[in-house]
């Protein structure tokens, strides 16, 4: 049987910091949500399903247009894009 171990950490950032972790995170969700639409628009419009990797690569000229999203890291925005199954409960057992 194997044992998880499991660590909570707690952060108390400094105003500032709590400041710029909030526009990071309200970027990420804005990218998140802009994704979800243009997903479900496109079935809903066409048929069409736009999958991760179709977003992923509309990155860096999203990056280009909008400069917020150069401060934030790639990975942060890839995480954005990202469709999170697990969290909506639907669509099991079927790939974007």
């Amino acid at each position: 049987m194997k044992v998880r171990k499991a660590f909570r950490y707690r952060c108390y950032p400094t105003p500032a910091q709590a400041d710029t972790l909030t526009w990071a995170l309200d970027r990420c969700r804005e990218l998140y949500n802009a994704g979800l639409e243009e997903r479900r628009e496109a079935y809903r419009m066409c048929g069409v399903s736009v999958g991760y990797l179709q977003q992923q690569n509309q990155l860096p000229t999203i990056k280009e247009d909008r400069p917020e999203y150069k401060q934030i890291g790639s990975q942060r925005t890839k995480e954005g894009v990202h469709e999170r199954r697990n969290e909506r409960g639907g669509c099991r057992g079927h790939r974007a």
